[in-house]
């Protein structure tokens, strides 16, 4: 546990300690099955599917108007694709008469990305849409980054997610539909991620200059932003995901989340956060606790002030800033997402709260 260190930093990327011997744990559903994809990224993922589907003559690619820019990035290298937004409700859902309507157009050629944020699942009318728009023609295609771990099998035939959002991977992304051959693992890419961590794993048992891993793993997300093609997992980030415990992982996170989730809950807090969602239904691992702060700027700042680093989930893409989506906007200028990984134990949520409360007074 990072707890044990001498630098008591909460978030940010994961450092990557040296290996060491662990006992095997059962492998977790398709995250470990040896017929997922095993690639550089999520995104490369998304993008092998996509090179799929454009041979098959899809044209039209419509997302939810809340989702990572990589998303989109994905279908760069990937045929030519008109690439249309689909406006999201207060709980990050698409709307069901707007998606309707987006996905009645040539429906043979359209692609929708289900995009589950922080795993809140969509409402009965939006399946139903979903329902009739697959009758139809439409293709969808899964994106399990956020929830992960939280089922053994994804729900569609195509799938995707990034792996190296919930692990200490190098690189790492998985996909599965697709038997497509792809390029050789990135090395450079895996290379500077790897060097970033371990220099971030110093750092936090030695202290120092920061400017060492921040500064590779910038330059990694540099590298991958300019790529094109499909590369493989690099072996290392292969053996590492193989030996994961994701169970553990899994019930280290969902505790983690529940315990912060009650200890926010709280008049002081709540008047400078609250939780988006709902309380996780049995059996969910949360990526994290996203709350919704009407400072939420100020709050980043105080936390980061106080060495916890909170990230702003997800840069949205340019169209949506472009365009008629307000309701994307919004939420986004008032999302963060507080940590709960497998890194930390009861106690850092704990000291998380505790910081939390003072500055609900203070607003």
């Amino acid at each position: 546990m990072n707890r044990l260190l001498p630098l008591r930093e909460i978030g940010s990327e994961f450092d990557l300690a040296p290996p060491a011997e662990t006992p095997a744990a059962p492998p977790f559903g398709w995250v470990q099955s040896a017929d997922t994809r095993r690639l550089r990224s999520g995104r490369d993922g998304l993008r092998l599917l996509l090179r799929d589907l454009a041979s098959q003559g899809r044209r039209r690619l419509v997302l939810p108007a809340y989702l990572c820019d990589s998303v989109e990035q994905a279908a760069d290298g990937a045929g030519d694709w008109d690439v249309r937004y689909t406006p999201v409700s207060g709980d990050l859902t698409p709307l069901p008469g707007l998606l309707e309507a987006a996905l009645a157009d040539q429906p043979e050629a359209t692609v929708f990305v289900q995009v589950e944020v922080f795993g809140t699942a969509y409402g009965a009318a939006t399946g139903d849409v979903l329902a009739e728009a697959e009758r139809r023609g439409v293709a969808v295609v899964e994106d399990r980054t956020h929830t992960l771990l939280s089922a053994a099998r994804p729900s569609r035939d195509l799938a995707f997610a990034s792996a190296r959002k919930w692990l200490p991977l190098p690189d790492g992304g998985l996909a599965t539909g697709s038997a497509a051959p792809v390029a050789t693992p990135d090395q450079g890419f895996a290379g500077l991620r790897a060097g970033a961590m371990e220099a971030k794993h110093r750092y936090l048992l030695r202290g120092g200059d920061k400017d060492a891993f921040l500064q590779g793993i910038t330059d990694g997300e540099h590298a991958l932003d300019a790529s094109r093609d499909v590369r493989a997992m690099s072996a290392r980030s292969e053996a590492l995901l193989a030996s994961a415990d994701l169970r553990e992982i899994g019930a280290r996170r969902r505790a983690n989340h529940d315990v912060l989730r009650a200890l926010i809950d709280r008049d002081s807090i709540r008047r400078v956060c609250r939780p988006l969602q709902a309380p996780l239904p049995a059996g969910a691992v949360p990526l994290g606790l996203p709350v919704v702060s009407p400072v939420r700027d100020a709050l980043r700042r105080y936390l980061i002030h106080n060495q916890v680093y909170c990230p702003v989930h997800w840069p949205l893409p340019d169209a949506v800033f472009g365009g008629d989506f307000p309701g994307a906007r919004g939420r986004n200028a008032e999302l963060l997402t507080l940590v709960i990984d497998q890194r930390y134990d009861e106690s850092d949520m704990e000291r998380v709260a505790a910081l939390l409360a003072p500055f609900g007074q203070q607003v």
